[in-house]
């Protein structure tokens, strides 16, 4: 079968042009624009029974979509654009853990953590590798991979556009009506726009994955390549890889086609793998042994797909929607979706915010509601009303008296692994209440938009009448997705870099000046903090550390942070010990490395606390750390004191 037409052909000329005389389109618009009822795509490019051939219509009206799809095409990316400003400065702690690795590969060290310990600890090697031949040509990596995941998101957008009108919406009258709706999904969803502006590989998974569906009839190495790279890329890319090259049937050579694809995620794969196992000594990433899945998993991971089914509750309707004569890209793209919901639940989702593990589906998403999102019902209105009225009211409880509803907020609060009383989170738990009931309203505006187009509908036709597309729908149904996001605390705190990342800068920056070359820092943050450093470190969290990744885990804490070995971490003699997060603490979080290190009698004898001011994003404020006893040629600077002294 023929492979589905990809973005480069956007500019050629139609080869046929000049047949018949016809006038000249092109061929972007015979592919993507020929009129539809419900049919799709044949072996040969062409359209399967139940349509119509270019041939058999005005050429003129396959050039007003060919029109229609750059226009809405650039203003997606303007939207796109204006959404990713508001996250601009968004980034993340782990980012900085790629940043050290491409660091290395660019001074001739190898993708290591510290010179001459091989442990893979990134999630996504090729990523930084990429970033690593960049900084090779004398581009930082902290510079580089913003903009490189910018430009992967841009692509992710016009990719899913070019898929929505390839795979457009069966009622032909209504073709522009979908392709704007998926152009708003996707443009204007801001887990896409701000995990672009993170320099994190995020946006170039989804773009893989946009990719592979834009090869879904293709039976060659291309397709299986691309699945590969989808696998590479992260390391449950091997479960969307597998969905994406099923089929539901091979009627011509089957073991022919699976074997191209096969081996085509083969040449991808198996070099990747073999790199680990030599170079490594391992099949898998290190944060794989890291992090514990599992059964002790599945209620943050519960949590985390509840939190987004609140978020984002039309884009699941518009997944869970039967579309008559919808297509199978739809139904694939429906599959990925599924499957991607299951892993974050084994996994125990994610302990960023900014909803990271829905970015690699929001274009399937975008393409589920670019089919549905606009449908009106059949349903009658007056049960539409109903529905619309019962969401209504609870949307509007949940925005106005958010407070009322805490208590019953605690059973499920405790899913979170939460380490201090509820009482405590309240704010956030209030916030999180008052973004689902501004979503629930969102569903009960799209609920009257439907119920009113179904009355004047069935006035003007009938009882029964067939509901197109509705103009008012789709308009309410992105209103009702993108709207609430204003309110969605998880988004406002991603306005600016996480924590972490932003102290860890400052604080790595000092003890690269003050602490001797050969000072060894042992950390929870394993990011910014040892990168801007530049000192060897020990990730006390185990991502970029092979003992401690295999230590037994505590599951009763934060989701990837439940491994800690103080003996292995002592037994290292570090120079530095830091507690808490990247700002340092007297007293330990309650990570299991900090825990142990705080009841250590070694830890206790060897180890006095520092306290240095400096200055920080939010002010001032003091770092401290615990620094070892023998530890000479230190530069603290005014202003040092010995915390042990002070402390209360």
């Amino acid at each position: 079968m023929a492979a589905g037409p990809p973005l480069g052909c956007l500019a050629a000329a139609d080869r046929n042009a000049g047949l018949s005389g016809r006038k000249h389109v092109p061929s972007i618009a015979r592919r993507l624009f020929a009129p539809k009822a419900g049919g799709e795509l044949d072996a040969g490019g062409g359209v399967q029974s139940g349509t119509q051939e270019i041939n058999g219509e005005s050429p003129q009206r396959a050039s007003t979509m060919f029109r229609a799809w750059w226009v809405i095409a650039l203003a997606a990316l303007v939207l796109f654009g204006a959404v990713g400003a508001v996250f601009r400065a968004f980034t993340v702690d782990d980012a900085f853990i790629s940043y050290r690795f491409a660091r290395n590969v660019a001074r001739g060290l190898g993708p290591v953590p510290n010179p001459g310990e091989r442990v893979e600890g990134v999630s996504n090697l090729p990523w930084t590798v990429l970033l690593g031949a960049v900084a090779r040509a004398g581009v930082a990596p902290e510079r580089a991979a913003p903009v490189l995941s910018a430009l992967c998101g841009l692509l992710c957008v016009a990719g899913t556009l070019g898929l929505v009108a390839w795979r457009r919406h069966p009622a032909g009258e209504m073709g522009r009506l979908p392709l704007a709706l998926g152009a708003c999904i996707v443009a204007g969803g801001a887990p896409l726009a701000l995990w672009s502006a993170s320099g994190m590989e995020t946006s170039a998974y989804a773009l893989a994955i946009v990719v592979t569906l834009w090869l879904v009839h293709d039976t060659t190495l291309r397709r299986g390549i691309s699945a590969g790279v989808v696998a590479a890329l992260r390391p449950e890319g091997i479960l969307l890889a597998g969905a994406l090259l099923a089929e539901r049937s091979w009627r011509h050579r089957p073991a022919v086609r699976l074997g191209r694809m096969v081996a085509g995620v083969a040449l991808v794969l198996v070099p990747l793998v073999l790199f680990r196992i030599f170079y490594y000594g391992d099949v898998v990433p290190n944060p794989v042994h890291a992090k514990a899945p599992g059964f002790a998993a599945l209620g943050p991971g519960i949590l985390y797909v509840t939190k987004l089914l609140l978020s984002y509750p039309l884009l699941w309707i518009a997944c869970l929607r039967r579309v008559p004569n919808g297509s199978s890209l739809r139904r694939r793209a429906v599959g990925l979706v599924l499957v991607q919901m299951v892993f974050t639940v084994w996994v125990g989702g994610d302990h960023f915010a900014g909803h990271r593990f829905i970015v690699a589906v929001w274009p399937c998403l975008a393409l589920a509601a670019a089919e549905a999102g606009g449908l009106g019902f059949t349903t009658r209105s007056r049960a539409l009303a109903v529905a619309a009225a019962l969401v209504g009211a609870l949307g509007l409880t949940l925005v106005l008296v958010p407070d009322a509803l805490l208590p019953l907020a605690t059973p499920v609060g405790s899913l979170g692994r939460l380490h201090l009383p509820l009482a405590q989170h309240a704010d956030r738990l209030a916030a999180e209440l008052r973004h689902a009931g501004v979503a629930a309203l969102g569903v009960a505006a799209w609920l009257v938009g439907a119920a009113a187009t179904r009355l004047q509908l069935s006035t003007t036709h009938g009882a029964r009448p067939r509901l197109p597309a509705s103009p008012l729908v789709a308009t309410l149904f992105a209103l009702g997705v993108l709207v609430p996001q204003a309110w969605d605390p998880q988004l406002r705190m991603c306005r600016q870099a996480d924590g972490a990342s932003r102290y860890g800068r400052i604080v790595g920056t000092w003890l690269h000046g003050a602490a001797p070359a050969t000072t060894v820092i042992a950390t929870n943050a394993a990011g910014a903090l040892p990168y801007a450093a530049d000192l060897p470190s020990i990730d006390m969290l185990g991502l970029a550390d092979r003992t401690i990744a295999k230590s037994r885990p505590d599951v009763r804490q934060w989701v990837g942070h439940e491994r800690g070995d103080a003996a292995y971490v002592l037994g290292r003699r570090p120079g530095v010990i830091i507690l808490g997060g990247a700002e340092g603490a007297l007293e330990p979080w309650p990570f299991p490395g900090d825990l142990q290190l705080a009841m250590h009698p070694e830890f206790r004898r060897d180890y006095v606390a520092s306290r240095v001011p400096l200055h920080g994003p939010d002010g001032d404020f003091d770092f401290v750390f615990y620094r070892r006893r023998d530890s000479a040629g230190w530069a603290l600077g005014r202003g040092a004191v010995d915390a042990g002294v002070e402390r209360p």
